[in-house]
């Protein structure tokens, strides 16, 4: 049950937080570019990039809405986790067969797992890992979770807040076969963070899908 009080599980506003979500997506768009300038390795690009991002990040426990995980928190991550594939299985097959019937080509996997397939070398793999089940989950839940769902709440309700920052969350990722997979998972990581009133609830949950994701294309 999410009362009042959990739709803002934060007890301090976020310095900068504008800012900080221009320089994030900045970073996120725009920063493979500027990588690439100075010649650095695509497998090591997508790390360096993500810890440029992961500078807007930077904030107390207060502000941030963070707390030390208790043993609810990893039982919550867990149970979250498998009703959250259970629905993202039972929406995929419909969504799969309108795409179908509708003659859209689509890719079949995200960009960033065909790049974790197509590097094999375990040095590679290591740097594919960190950037997207270590600090992927940090930059993006507290640029979704924090900041913008903190942005949107202040002007609308909060089932309407959830809606738009997860919807956001999976028009972002330009993916469109998961799409409502998506959106699921940015529901989910919104709830868990309410309900535990924890971002580190909702980052750990982050970062179990993408290690699943991860793991199911070495």
């Amino acid at each position: 049950m999410i009362d009042k009080e959990s739709a803002m599980p934060w007890s301090e506003d976020l310095p900068l937080s504008p800012l900080r979500m221009v320089w994030i997506f900045g970073m996120l768009i725009f920063g493979m570019l500027i990588v690439r300038m100075f010649n650095i390795p695509d497998v090591q690009s997508m790390l360096v990039v993500e810890l440029l991002a992961l500078v807007a990040c930077i904030g107390t426990y207060p502000q941030l809405g963070m707390k030390k995980l208790e043993g609810k928190d990893i039982v919550a991550v867990f149970l979250f986790y498998i009703g959250m594939m259970l629905l993202v299985m039972l929406i995929s097959l419909p969504w799969d067969m309108f795409l179908e019937r509708a003659g859209t080509e689509v890719a079949e996997k995200q960009e960033v797992l065909n790049d974790v397939a197509a590097n094999t070398q375990w040095r590679e793999r290591i740097f594919m890992y960190l950037a997207v089940c270590v600090v992927t989950p940090v930059v993006e839940e507290v640029l979704f979770r924090r900041i913008i769902y903190g942005m949107f709440l202040k002007k609308m309700p909060m089932a309407v807040a959830v809606f738009l920052t997860s919807a956001l969350f999976a028009v972002i990722h330009f993916f469109i076969k998961g799409l409502p997979a998506l959106f699921i998972m940015g529901v989910s990581f919104q709830l868990i963070y309410l309900t535990r009133k924890n971002l580190y609830s909702s980052i750990l949950l982050h970062s179990l899908v993408n290690t699943v994701a991860f793991c199911a294309n070495t």
